[in-house]
């Protein structure tokens, strides 16, 4: 039985090692149907997203348990006003994947505080990093 112990750890810090720190973080994982529904269910957990439209529909969040790191994707007709969030450079990457993110962020979106947003049809995505 003994022999088997090294082969056995060495093959778990290999496969270890290939996992990001975000495999090992809690995240916490969402999906709405409406504006209004999001709003009542994440709380202060959202309360800088301003910027969503309120006919935003098909929501679909993430964070670490901790807040930080967050996205969120969503379907709207009138999309984000730029006069709210100007447009600008992205900077930095989403610290999540999640089966429902574009593969790829474009470089330039707009902007809003820490928020990172760009549209892909009439999806929406934001980020912060």
């Amino acid at each position: 039985m003994r022999r088997y112990v090294l082969p056995l750890a060495a093959g778990a810090v290999v496969a270890l090692s290939a996992c990001s720190p975000a495999d090992f973080t809690d995240r916490d994982e969402h999906r709405y149907a409406t504006y209004a529904e999001f709003v009542e269910e994440t709380g202060d957990d959202y309360s800088d997203v301003t910027w969503l439209p309120q006919d935003a529909t098909r929501l679909a969040s993430v964070q670490r348990d901790n807040g930080e790191g967050r996205m969120l994707s969503f379907t709207s007709p009138t999309g984000v006003d730029p006069a709210v969030c100007p447009a600008g450079p992205l900077t930095g990457e989403p610290y999540f994947e999640a089966n429902w993110w574009p593969s790829g962020e474009p470089t330039d979106g707009l902007v809003c505080g820490d928020w990172q947003i760009f549209a892909a049809g009439p999806v929406w995505y934001g980020w912060t990093p």
